[in-house]
């Protein structure tokens, strides 16, 4: 359920009242279980009930109305916090359509509702929802710069990308994704590839570049970068600047498909032929990656999944989960590279 999406600066100062995530915290079980013993639906084991009574009595919360029908899906509400420059950027960018679709389908799952607000990077942490009184049952930290998200108190936080020692986070294997896509590039024999990055601040722009230099370094090949902050612009700019300062470039892997479909048009319109003179890779496999001509070779990563990780790792915080969860990513070949 999408309950809103609004863009976010105000915080509060009023003092923190109790809320049903501490009762779940203290007694040791998911929220959906609290909801379940306040309202009386569902089947719970006695010695599980009990603990959530006693739970409650220690922090003295009170359910409101809206919590007493959290199981049917109208109560507390999980955050989905995106950190971008600005609106357009945001809906510009088919990521974030898969980010939400994943929260949502779990947060349903789990009688929750789902908020998305949308703030410029530095401003997260003072949003209304996770500052004032009225505190929600967690949230997802997306773009989220790692101090920002550790100065989130008071309510669970999940961050999608690898952040603060204090935060849980869930992540694509960006570094491995990167090494094979590059290895793929290898294998064709191509000499000369050059990787147009993600913005450095971002841990897994950070990590893809980390897996590119890997794979280079291990074919005793040179590196050749060239930053820019995952629009179609920022990989437009950086891709002609790689054109005329490497005219030998025989290969491109883009930190993203958004950033890849401008390099198949500047490279296109430079009169090179793809892939025959250049090939061009990109990663997520979105939606675009088999709508471009040619149809773009991408590293898949499981966007909707993780986005469901996270909710779930909101829901049932569990100390012996690893603090920085991974699922598994793979290269998806198409006509941009050679099969």
């Amino acid at each position: 359920m999408l309950a809103g999406m609004t863009d976010l600066s105000g915080g509060s100062d009023r003092e923190r009242q109790p809320t049903i995530v501490d009762v779940a915290c203290r007694a040791g079980v998911s929220i959906a279980t609290v909801s379940r013993v306040v309202s009386g639906t569902g089947r719970v084991r006695e010695p599980t009930r009990v603990r959530v009574e006693q739970a409650i009595a220690a922090t003295g919360w009170t359910a409101d109305p809206a919590a007493r029908v959290l199981a049917g899906g109208t109560g507390d509400e999980v955050i989905l916090a995106i950190a971008v420059a600005g609106q357009q950027q945001f809906a510009d960018d088919p990521h974030y359509a898969r980010v939400i679709a994943g929260a949502c389908q779990e947060a349903a799952r789990h009688g929750l509702s789902l908020s998305v607000h949308v703030a410029r990077p530095g401003s997260v942490a003072s949003l209304a929802p996770l500052s004032g009184s009225r505190r929600p049952a967690g949230a997802i930290l997306v773009n989220v710069d790692p101090d920002e998200a550790a100065a989130v108190h008071g309510l669970p936080v999940v961050s999608m990308g690898l952040s603060a020692p204090s935060v849980p986070s869930v992540d694509p294997e960006n570094q491995a994704g990167a090494a094979q896509a590059v290895g793929h590039l290898l294998a064709r024999s191509r000499e000369r590839i050059a990787m147009i990055t993600g913005p450095e601040r971002n841990p897994c722009a950070r990590e893809r570049l980390t897996g590119y230099r890997d794979a280079l370094r291990s074919a005793g090949l040179p590196k050749v970068e060239a930053g820019a902050d995952f629009t179609r612009s920022g990989a437009a700019r950086a891709t002609r600047r790689l054109l005329a300062t490497h005219p030998d470039l025989d290969a491109i892997f883009a930190g993203s498909d958004l950033m890849a479909t401008a390099v198949l048009q500047v490279v296109l319109a430079s009169g090179r032929r793809i892939p025959d003179d250049v090939a061009v890779v990109g990663f997520d496999d979105s939606p675009q990656a088999v709508m471009t001509t040619p149809a773009l070779t991408t590293v898949y990563q499981p966007v909707e999944d993780l986005a469901k990780l996270a909710v779930r790792t909101l829901m049932n915080p569990a100390t012996e989960r690893p603090l920085d969860q991974r699922l598994p990513t793979h290269l998806v070949v198409r006509a941009s590279s050679p099969a």
